[in-house]
């Protein structure tokens, strides 16, 4: 055993290579930011029920938070909080109105494609 009493880390190469990897400068190429179909789905369903309760001329606010974090997510794809770790790891970052956008970025193909808009009063994640 060490000293001071700690054991060795047991890590995967694999895993100390996705920290590497996290922790690597991003590269000179332009992220991509892609709202998949669920994604743009759940956007589409928030805005009809905003329309039918706000009216057609009322502005989303949703909408444009949504654009400003797609802009924060092409500077720091990583800003978000790591909600799980699978193949791939999933990201969540939250809006000021509330809502959570849920995303995965891909150094090797510079994106990030968000996966969900999800408000986040519903107490529960979203199907991932």
């Amino acid at each position: 055993m060490p000293a001071g009493g700690s054991q060795p880390s047991k890590r995967s190469p694999k895993s100390e290579r996705d920290e590497q990897l996290s922790r690597a400068p991003l590269a000179d190429v332009p992220i991509t930011v892609e709202l998949m179909p669920e994604a743009q789905r759940m956007v589409d369903e928030a805005n009809e029920h905003w329309v039918t309760e706000h009216g057609f001329l009322a502005e989303n606010p949703l909408l444009d938070e949504v654009l400003h974090a797609s802009a924060l997510l092409q500077i720091n794809p990583r800003i978000g909080l790591v909600v799980r770790r699978s193949r791939s790891e999933i990201r969540r970052f939250l809006l000021h109105s509330g809502w959570h956008i849920y995303y995965r970025f891909q150094l090797e193909r510079q994106l990030v494609e968000i996966l969900a808009v999800w408000y986040a009063g519903r107490g529960e994640q979203p199907p991932l």
